[in-house]
């Protein structure tokens, strides 16, 4: 884990949800800052994302003010072009990650992320976890 502290905002309903708009932590991704931010929250990050998911809401992720890079745009039935973007990478130099609701059919769709993203950057980052964990104690 990363000693420097990274600014976390979560933006309208999602921020609510959770309890607290903003978070300062020490992560290097922004997969690692939602699983921080899951169970800081006693999962209340996962239950909105599965509420919102059912309204259809999206979500712009912001790294450092700008849309993450990916190969693809991301895709929830596809988990590579999620695996293969800025989300779940270690990224250097991370000050900040703001989670922001948009209306659908707004803007670029390269940057917009349906929520259920946010749910398999969750379920991602366990099933790595789970991964490495067995090789070390």
């Amino acid at each position: 884990m990363s000693s420097k502290l990274v600014n976390i905002n979560l933006h309208g309903q999602l921020g609510k949800a959770v309890g607290r708009k903003e978070w300062k932590l020490s992560v290097k991704s922004v997969a690692e800052a939602c699983r921080a931010i899951d169970a800081l929250s006693q999962r209340r990050w996962t239950k909105h994302l599965l509420t919102a998911e059912a309204a259809k809401v999206k979500y712009k992720i912001l790294v450092n003010g700008e849309a993450p890079m990916t190969e693809k745009e991301p895709d929830p039935k596809d988990p590579n072009t999620i695996l293969n973007s800025e989300l779940m990478i270690p990224i250097h130099n991370l000050d900040s990650i703001d989670i922001v609701p948009v209306v659908e059919g707004a803007g670029d769709n390269m940057g917009m992320l349906l929520i259920v993203v946010g749910v398999l950057l969750i379920i991602s980052g366990g099933a790595a976890a789970a991964y490495i964990a067995p090789g070390t104690t």
